[in-house]
């Protein structure tokens, strides 16, 4: 039977310029380690930058699943996807699909979405990997079978089983994260 104890590690913090204590956030996470039959539960705190970009985007997931955003897309019929910090705006119509993916150039239509220019190579993306369409003004995202998945709120979506989008929502398509806003 081996011991699970831990010597910890610690460090200051470093003082921030303006003297300002909210500068890092701090996060604990429980998580169970299993030896044998021998099982305890170790906690970790992280100590992260508020500048930390995946800090960041835990907590703007944590957000959008507290206010579970609206599902119905405005008048406008406009939709943002945030990919890597840019906005790729689509003024969708009602019955229509938009096809998500990597496409060659020149090789695509108007209601196709090249993921190519935000490493969606690296990232995992098929070519043809999710559709967005809205129906009854509700956006609704379905993966195309693709071999990396397509996540919603951290969840796996089933392949052809279209998924309703809340305003705010992240998507992942493999590991391209896109948060996709409307009004």
């Amino acid at each position: 039977m081996s011991d699970n104890s831990s010597q910890k590690d610690t460090k200051p913090l470093p003082k921030s310029d303006e003297g300002n204590d909210e500068t890092h956030k701090t996060q604990t996470f429980k998580q169970s380690k299993t030896d044998n039959d021998d099982s305890s539960t170790t906690l970790t705190t992280v100590i992260m930058s508020r500048d930390n970009p995946l800090l960041q985007r835990a907590l703007n997931l944590q957000a959008a699943m507290q206010s579970n955003g609206t599902t119905t897309v405005g008048d406008s019929r406009e939709v943002v996807l945030l990919i890597r910090g840019m906005p790729e705006r689509l003024v969708m119509e009602e019955n229509k699909t938009y096809m998500l993916g990597r496409f060659d150039t020149g090789k695509y239509t108007a209601t196709d979405i090249d993921l190519t220019p935000y490493g969606a190579i690296d990232r995992g993306v098929s070519r043809q990997h999710a559709i967005l369409h809205l129906e009854d003004n509700s956006l609704y995202i379905t993966d195309l079978d693709s071999t990396n998945g397509t996540f919603v709120g951290g969840q796996r979506l089933e392949p052809h089983e279209p998924t309703i989008i809340h305003k705010g929502d992240e998507v992942l398509l493999g590991r391209l994260a896109i948060q996709i806003m409307f009004r």
